[in-house]
């Protein structure tokens, strides 16, 4: 198992996706962990911290910061969550991706 943080929230998030893509992997499914990043400037960099992991682990991921800046007000609705455009920009790059996976 990957553990590359040196300790507390970042460790348990790399357990918690490595598992998860042990457990996906050993029943025969293709593991996907989406990474919808805050907008809060507080909130911790997912991708930053999970990267690595990622990587490591050749886990298959979709990181929202990639497609959308989530510090972008205009990209929200005023209850918090993302516009329906927005949306369908993740829903299609979710597409792309699991395309790419398949064999």
């Amino acid at each position: 198992m990957l553990d590359h943080f040196s300790g507390g929230t970042p460790t348990v998030l790399s357990r918690m996706i490595t598992r998860f893509a042990d457990v996906a992997r050993q029943d025969g499914q293709i593991p996907v962990v989406f990474l919808v990043q805050g907008r809060n400037p507080g909130d911790p960099d997912l991708l930053g911290l999970l990267k690595e992991t990622l990587r490591m682990g050749d886990i298959p991921y979709l990181a929202t910061a990639d497609h959308q800046d989530p510090r972008d007000p205009s990209a929200f609705l005023s209850d918090g969550h993302y516009r329906p455009s927005v949306d369908a920009l993740f829903g299609q790059a979710f597409l792309d991706l699991i395309g790419d996976l398949r064999p």
